[in-house]
């Protein structure tokens, strides 16, 4: 079964946030439609296991940069695709990752097993 990739809404980031807060794993991939490398990592995350063992299910969610431009600042992207974890409801870390279903999972369970890092 294909993990969904769900939007976030730009127009009710309390929904957005309360979403975030409710996921045991959440993910945050923001993207631009003219951006390949983000439809590749797309492709990539779809094919993630839905639940990550002793982590609990994952939630991925995804905001255009265009259409979020507040997510860019608030969480200080540099580079698209952007990537960033929450985990029981806080944020985690920011992903870095090759845009491949075993890369992003090993960097995912790797940031998970760390402590979380400070918000931006």
């Amino acid at each position: 079964m294909a993990l969904a990739i769900e939007p976030a809404d730009p127009v009710d980031p309390a929904a957005f946030y309360g979403a975030l807060e409710a996921a045991p794993v959440a993910l945050l991939l923001l993207t631009r439609r003219s951006c390949g490398a983000c439809r590749a990592m797309k492709q990539a995350l779809v094919q993630l296991p839905a639940s990550l063992g002793a982590h609990g299910a994952l939630r991925v969610f995804e905001a255009d940069v265009e259409d979020s431009p507040e997510l860019v600042e608030e969480f200080e992207i540099f580079h698209l695709p952007g990537l960033i974890a929450w985990r029981g409801g806080e944020y985690h870390a920011k992903i870095q990752a090759r845009a491949t279903p075993a890369a992003l999972e090993a960097a995912l369970l790797e940031a998970l097993a760390r402590p979380a890092e400070p918000e931006p």
